[in-house]
């Protein structure tokens, strides 16, 4: 989510994964999301989260629905209720 503070004390990222490609995929990917689950808040100034998104009909999709839901109603809108813009970055292999 993005704000128009112009010098913030740090920022918050909420990383959107793939739960299926994390649990069986390549070690890379795997590496990537835990060095973000392990909050870069000490060195990077950075509040970091995760939420996992499943297919539908996995048991863990609904779960992922709800925290996607649950960090878009967080840091979707400022506290006057004004929505905040999203910036989805993409890694080269098709990840956000």
């Amino acid at each position: 989510m993005v704000a128009s503070l112009l010098d913030p004390k740090d920022i918050d990222v909420v990383l959107r994964c793939d739960g299926v490609r994390y649990n069986s995929g390549a070690p890379e990917y795997r590496k990537m999301v835990d060095w973000v689950i392990a909050n870069q808040k000490a060195t990077l100034k950075c509040d970091s989260y995760v939420f996992f998104e499943y297919p539908d009909g996995a048991p863990l999709h609904d779960e992922g629905e709800w925290w996607r839901a649950y960090w878009h109603v967080k840091w979707g809108f400022s506290r006057e209720e004004d929505p905040k813009g999203i910036v989805v970055i993409s890694f080269g292999d098709g990840a956000t």
